[in-house]
């Protein structure tokens, strides 16, 4: 870091005091979805940037060396917690309907519990890795679709 001054710094190109903090709101729109507070820490002798995301009434913090990053952190947080939930379930049971299997049928051909697939299908959890191939072998049999096909519709849910 370029020092200018005993409480000025050179920072991306302009020159801040060190006792200068900065508020910049992060908005989707008109919609209010964190904050940036960009300050000078002296413990690490750096500045320091920290990104507060607001959503359903909770609030999430972290700290970053870069205004970037903390900004970068509240967007892709943002859009993770505002993600469509996962409707594997919904495929699921769709299919099976579509197929006449049941639940119980699906959780004696993969040896797992009744609870287990109806949690699924409810969209509570989701299987495991070897237990989506197997699925989609199970789907892909019933169905007569190809196996690439039920493969990629079923990403699509996740």
């Amino acid at each position: 870091m370029n020092k200018i001054g005993r409480n000025m710094e050179r920072q991306n190109g302009k020159v801040k005091a060190k006792n200068q903090t900065k508020i910049t709101e992060v908005k989707i729109g008109d919609k209010l979805i964190g904050t940036l507070t960009t300050y000078f820490s002296r413990e690490e002798n750096a500045w320091k940037s920290s990104a507060t995301l607001k959503h359903n009434n909770k609030i999430f913090t972290s700290d970053f060396y870069s205004d970037v990053a903390a900004e970068t952190w509240i967007l892709t947080g943002y859009q993770s917690l505002t993600k469509e939930k996962n409707k594997f379930g919904d495929w699921l049971s769709q299919e099976l309907s579509a197929n006449g299997l049941s639940q119980a049928a699906l959780s004696d051909l993969l040896e797992v519990s009744r609870v287990t697939i109806n949690n699924w299908c409810r969209n509570n959890g989701l299987p495991d890795v070897r237990h989506f191939v197997r699925i989609a072998r199970i789907i892909s049999d019933y169905s007569q679709k190809n196996l690439a096909e039920v493969l990629d519709k079923m990403s699509q849910t996740l």
